[in-house]
């Protein structure tokens, strides 16, 4: 709750500050320059309120999530018993059922693990090179070539746009993983992504096997479904290997 509360004044702050530069430009409409900032400045304003439009739209929309997820939950609970007379007598409808979803499960955690890791390399690569054009993120106060200083209005507009905008992302820093799925502590490094996602690719690959080693089990001795397994089973081991070896 408090959290929200944060968020919904800063998001508020924000758009304040945008529509006030905004406001500012449109007393001047006419300059070419004074065109191009009114247009960027409406661009963000406009994007800033559809964020605070759709938080709120979510906001609203947790109390029925909510129910809907007890009611779900509490379906469930009441099912129990009958799925469990259904794993004793071994109902092979229920198996299936299971082995379908580890490998539901699978492919869910995997494209979960890659997004993550790729998203923590993306704002690493972001900031390092952000960081090294940090002196181009300055906005300029006084007009290039005949050197004379920007007039009071637009300096005033320069001004907001450098403090709402472009010192937000001067002062950005990933410095940590971004939900670190594997508890990685420190900064986000390739070396740490290719150990996540080994061990991710490893457990994933385990998790799709089910079904196939479901239906050796059940048919008995198959030596090309044996070999099939083994050979998935015996990457998914050596991918561990190497994410040992990496970390």
């Amino acid at each position: 709750h408090d959290f929200i509360t944060m968020f919904a004044l800063s998001l508020a702050s924000v758009i304040a500050s945008v529509a006030a530069a905004k406001a500012k430009v449109e007393e001047a409409a006419g300059s070419p320059i004074l065109d191009a900032l009114q247009a960027m400045a409406t661009d963000i304003y406009q994007s800033t309120l559809g964020l605070a439009q759709d938080v709120a739209g979510l906001t609203l929309a947790a109390p029925r999530f909510s129910v809907d997820f007890y009611m779900w939950a509490v379906a469930h609970v009441r099912s129990a018993p009958t799925l469990a007379v259904k794993v004793y007598n071994g109902d092979d409808s229920t198996m299936n059922d299971f082995t379908s979803f580890a490998v539901y499960a699978a492919g869910v955690i995997f494209c979960v693990y890659v997004g993550v890791v790729a998203l923590n390399l993306v704002l690493v690569l972001f900031t390092s090179v952000k960081d090294y054009f940090q002196g181009y993120l300055v906005l300029p106060t006084k007009i290039p070539i005949i050197n004379q200083k920007l007039p009071e209005l637009l300096m005033a507009l320069r001004d907001d746009l450098q403090v709402e905008v472009f010192d937000r992302v001067r002062t950005f820093k990933c410095d940590k993983w971004i939900i670190p799925l594997e508890g990685q502590t420190g900064k986000p490094s390739l070396k740490g992504a290719v150990a996540s996602l080994a061990m991710a690719m490893s457990a994933c690959m385990m998790l799709s096997c089910a079904p196939a080693i479901h239906a050796l089990v059940k048919s008995g001795a198959d030596k090309a479904g044996a070999e099939a397994i083994a050979y998935t089973v015996g990457t998914a081991l050596g991918l561990q290997y190497l994410a040992k070896q990496a970390a």
